[in-house]
């Protein structure tokens, strides 16, 4: 468990890093230094979502707000830069997406609604291999809220994207207290009533 002082080190550093990124920009932005940019201010917000989190009882409601309107802000800024990135051929840049949807799928946890959760995790599982999800905990916790999502979002319809796609994600619910989650996506995919 990190303590504030961690938080604020990793964060200093997070944005000593955007800063330089940010000087040799400049007015030319160069691919590589875009999608560094991008890649380090996810994992900075992402960092500034976790403390919260994590220090939720000292956290006043103005900072908060702060922090969680900054976070929208960067979220919906690059979103089309996130898009120009994806019609990219380069292939190491799943990184890149994988840091981004790590962050929105963490202020949508935050901020709600499920449905945009759902679809922010979705896309977080598909640019990051469950295995380099850790520890356990993180995936067991990542598993549950994406169930709950998709069963009680607005609009989320396709539970055999979860059940078939994403297959392993779910299967870390498998003999824990959770694991009525998987039975009740499977039989809401199959549309099998019966089985609940």
């Amino acid at each position: 468990s990190l303590s504030i002082n961690d938080f604020e080190a990793a964060r200093a550093l997070l944005e000593t890093l955007v800063e330089e990124f940010e000087k040799k920009d400049g007015n030319n932005s160069s691919s590589s230094n875009t999608t560094a940019k991008l890649f380090t201010e996810s994992k900075k917000y992402f960092l500034m979502l976790k403390e919260m989190e994590t220090a939720s009882t000292s956290t006043t409601a103005s900072t908060s707000t702060t922090v969680v309107e900054s976070i929208k802000s960067f979220l919906s800024k690059n979103k089309s830069l996130l898009t120009e990135l994806a019609n990219s051929t380069e292939s190491d840049l799943a990184i890149v997406h994988s840091a981004y949807y790590e962050c929105a799928m963490t202020y949508r946890k935050a901020v709600g609604p499920p449905e945009a959760f759902y679809k922010e995790a979705i896309s977080y599982l598909h640019y990051t291999p469950l295995d380099t999800i850790s520890p356990t905990k993180a995936q067991y916790d990542l598993a549950t809220d994406l169930s709950l999502s998709a069963l009680t979002g607005k609009g989320v319809y396709n539970f055999g994207e979860v059940v078939h796609n994403n297959k392993l994600i779910l299967d870390v619910l498998r003999g824990t207290e959770n694991e009525y989650l998987v039975k009740l996506m499977q039989a809401s995919a199959e549309g099998d009533v019966d089985s609940l």
